[in-house]
This record gives C-alpha cells, sequence and structure tokens, in this order.
C-alpha cells in the first residue's frame, strides 16, 4: 500500500509532466513606425517586430510582410525565436497618396497559447479630390478639372481609365467617356485589316496631385467599318451634347498585394461635384451684393451663346426686403437686330417676368447684358434672387439648352461702419473712428467717414457702431 507521502510525490510528478505538456510559444505581431507625424512625400522606416511571449521555443517561423521593399511581399522563413525574445526587421517606404496597407502574417502552423495575434498591419490613407473650375461651361469649351489633395505635392498610382466621364440621363448616370492608357486605329489596306503596334497616348502610372486635366468635350470611341470580309476599328472623337456631367477619378488603394508598385487595380474612385454644359449661360452681375438701407441698386442680367435670337426668364425676389423700381432692354440683341423687348413688375409677390426677342432673320453669337434691373433696398434682412421659366430660343426657334444661376441682396446698415470701404470691418476702421474720436464737422480732425451716425460729432455711438459689427465682411 503507499503511503500518504508517495502519494503527493506521484501527484508532484503529474502536475510537472502536464504544465511541460501545455508549455507553449505565443508568437506576437507588430508593426512601428517613424516618424509619426509623416506625411505625402517622407520617407518613414517600418518596423517589424515578432514577439515570443510563450514559454517555449518557436522554431521553423514563417513569416510574410506586405510592402516592405519595391519588389511587394517578402517571406521571412525558418528561424527560431526563443521563449522572451523578439525579431525585428526593418524597411524603407515612401508614402505616396492614396490608401496604402503594410501588413505582417506569422504562420499559423506552429501551436501556440493564442493564435489570434499573428496579424499586424498599419494604414496609411491620404485621400484625393477633384473638382471642376466652374459650375456651368458652354458647349465646346474646355472643362478644367483639378485633382487635389491637403497634404502638398506629390503623386498617386493610378490605373487604365483613371479619368472618366458621367451624363445624367434617363433618370441615371451613364458613363460617356474614358481616359484609357493605349489607343491605336487600324486601317484597311487591299481588303486587309492591318493592326499597327499600340501607341501609348496616357501614362496610367501615376498622376501628379495639384493639377489641371483638361477635357476637351470629347469622346473616345472606336466605331467600326468594313474591310473586305472583316471589319476594323478606327478612334472617333465627337462633340458632346448639353446635359448636367460629373467625372470620376480612380486610383490605387494597394495593399500588401501590389503595394503599389505593379499591377496596379484602380479600386479607390472619387466623384466630383456635378457641372453643366450649356448651349447658352443666364447669370446677374454678381452672386452675393450688399447694400444699405434705403438705397437704390442695380442688377445686371448677363447672357451668352451662339446664335441667340431670344430669350426670357421670371426672377423671384424677397417682396419684405427689396421693390424692384425699373427693367430696361441693354444693348445684347440690339448689337444684331431690332428687338422687342416686354417686362412685367409684381412687388406684391416679389416677381419680375421679362421677354426680349429679335424681329429679324438672324441672332446673336457671344455675351453681354440682356437687362438691368434696378431695386430698392426697403429693409434688412437677406433677399434670394431666383430664376424660373427661363427659355432662350434660336434664330430657328428651337430652344437652346440653358444654365442658370441665382444670386443673393444682403441689405446690411453694418456698411456704414466699414469706414475705409474694404467690405472688412476690422481694426483699421476702429482706429479711424479712434483718430478722429471727440471732433465735430468744424474741427480739424473731424472725419465724414467715421462719423457713422452722421450726427457732426465722433463720439460713442460712432465708436460702438464700428464695433457691434467687427469682423463683418462681404
Amino acid at each position: 500500500m503507499m503511503n500518504k507521502k508517495g502519494v503527493i510525490i506521484i501527484l508532484g510528478l503529474c502536475c510537472m509532466m502536464f504544465n511541460s505538456v501545455l508549455a507553449l510559444p505565443d508568437l506576437v505581431a507588430e508593426i512601428d513606425y517613424t516618424p509619426k507625424n509623416a506625411s505625402v512625400g517622407d520617407n518613414i522606416t517600418t518596423m517589424y517586430i515578432i514577439k515570443n511571449m510563450g514559454d517555449e521555443t518557436a522554431y521553423n517561423i514563417t513569416v510574410n510582410l506586405g510592402c516592405p521593399t519595391p519588389g511587394g511581399r517578402l517571406g521571412l522563413r525558418s528561424f527560431n525565436i526563443s521563449s522572451g525574445s523578439e525579431v525585428n526587421h526593418t524597411f524603407p517606404l515612401r508614402l505616396n497618396y492614396g490608401r496604402k496597407k503594410i501588413e505582417m502574417i506569422i504562420s499559423n502552423k506552429i501551436n501556440e497559447t493564442d493564435e489570434s495575434n499573428n496579424n499586424a498591419s498599419v494604414i496609411f490613407n491620404f485621400p484625393i479630390n477633384i473638382t471642376p473650375d466652374k459650375y456651368i461651361y458652354r458647349i465646346g469649351e474646355p472643362v478644367n478639372l483639378k485633382i487635389f489633395g491637403n497634404n502638398g505635392p506629390g503623386y498617386v498610382s493610378t490605373s487604365c481609365e483613371h479619368m472618366q466621364i458621367y451624363k445624367f440621363e434617363n433618370n441615371s448616370w451613364n458613363r460617356i467617356s474614358a481616359l484609357p492608357c493605349h489607343m491605336f486605329s487600324q486601317f484597311c489596306e487591299n481588303g486587309e485589316v492591318i493592326t499597327p503596334t499600340v501607341n501609348i497616348v496616357f501614362s496610367c502610372s501615376e498622376r501628379q496631385i495639384n493639377s489641371t486635366w483638361i477635357w476637351d468635350q470629347k469622346e473616345w470611341f472606336y466605331s467600326n467599318y468594313s474591310c473586305g470580309n472583316s471589319t476594323y476599328r478606327v478612334i472617333d472623337n465627337s462633340q458632346l451634347s448639353t446635359g448636367e456631367y460629373k467625372s470620376e477619378f480612380c486610383y490605387c488603394s494597394p495593399t500588401y498585394e501590389t503595394c503599389g508598385y505593379a499591377n496596379c487595380i484602380a479600386n479607390s474612385c472619387i466623384d466630383s461635384q456635378i457641372f453643366v454644359i450649356s448651349d447658352a449661360v443666364l447669370t446677374p452681375s454678381s452672386e452675393s451684393t450688399t447694400i444699405l438701407p434705403d438705397t437704390n441698386f442695380t442688377i445686371q442680367i448677363n447672357i451668352s451663346g451662339d446664335n441667340i435670337y431670344g430669350a426670357q426668364f421670371d426672377l423671384y425676389f424677397n417682396s419684405t426686403i427689396l421693390e424692384a423700381i425699373d427693367v430696361t432692354e441693354e444693348n445684347f440683341l440690339k448689337q444684331n437686330c431690332t428687338t422687342y423687348s416686354i417686362s412685367q413688375v409684381n412687388n406684391t409677390i416679389g416677381k419680375i417676368k421679362f421677354a426680349d426677342t429679335c424681329t429679324g432673320e438672324t441672332g446673336v453669337n457671344g455675351s453681354g447684358v440682356l437687362c438691368n434691373i434696378t431695386f430698392k433696398a426697403k429693409s434688412e434682412g437677406s433677399s434670394p434672387l431666383n430664376f424660373d421659366n427661363v427659355k432662350v430660343l434660336d434664330s430657328e426657334l428651337q430652344q437652346l439648352y440653358v444654365a442658370f444661376t441665382g444670386g443673393t441682396v444682403n441689405v446690411d446698415s453694418a456698411l456704414l461702419a466699414d469706414v475705409n470701404n474694404d467690405y472688412t470691418i476690422d481694426i483699421f476702421d476702429l482706429s479711424t473712428v479712434g483718430n478722429a474720436f471727440g471732433s465735430i464737422c468744424s474741427g480739424s480732425k473731424y472725419n465724414a467717414k467715421a462719423d457713422i451716425n452722421k450726427d457732426c460729432e465722433i463720439d460713442i455711438f460712432d465708436l460702438g457702431s464700428v464695433g457691434k459689427n467687427f469682423g463683418k465682411s462681404w
């Protein structure tokens, strides 16, 4: 029979054997980089750290590193890490625009205490924007599309068809043009289709940021022509029609599979704001006008286009803020034809209706002033100027596609406090009033511009008026 002491010894040996069976390595993946505040164009040092936090040595480790070198993925194989030790590998990396992921994957073929900490990754993301330089373009006018980022100069990796144009048709956006990398035209010779060597027209490897791509409103596409018993393709381009458009710029967001060095797949795309291509344009002389109360002022209605024969519009305004005084035809149509115009003003609802037409045979090309509208500023506030029912005809009485933008009139007595008329109320205005403070009309220090309330004395009322509106600008 075994005594008590023997039982204890056997239990202890069992525990030791059990613990030795459970003793495993625990590999932990970590990625670090310096400097921490790196931005586009900077060179950083990435550090891949493999730690063994377990109780046993890890043998024959296999590690894949993503994006450490221009070669892409790099495998670190067949090395050992003893318990409590670590292995470090450092690599240089240059940051570009776009989204870049660096990653480390430790092989999971090794039995470990914790299998969930074998992967590590860091993502650098420097986004890109694209925008047209204005909202309205005439038909045939080049469209300037600016590609920019908020982290200074640099470039982004792109692939084929990275710039695309969409048109809004049938209640959806339809791609109508794309910027390809390679374009070539076949030709027919003695009934045989000849295919030339590919002509590389556009670079698709990288695109400079803070640059402009100019779209000339031409659509590149292939047309099929007959050649004997075959067909061949020829590059054509044609003028696009009027309507609403947007552009899309596609660039690479590389992961460890590509690292941005090869096989770039444009899997990140951004849209521009919508822009309009039109036959004619109708706009007020200013998008925003600021005026003093009890002041008369004039807004010009500008028009541009080709073969314009007649135009009409309704203009709505806030009748509690503004009162329409007069509408007069200007010389845009008169420069090439005898005209007839009509205007109707309704100050109760705040509406102006105007129409102007030629009475001859031909229309007018170019740009100019269609009419002038004189308003009176009745009270402080803001009034929109909104166009509606806009129609423009050519000399064949065909309606042109017209784009138009409205405006805003701000009526504000704070303009009086803008002593130096620089459209900003700031320290210069305060200083001007301060230098004349205490003077009266007959005094040598008196400055009429500093007399805000026009009471012939520059005092706290004038100084306070500037102070109350300090910081305003127009």
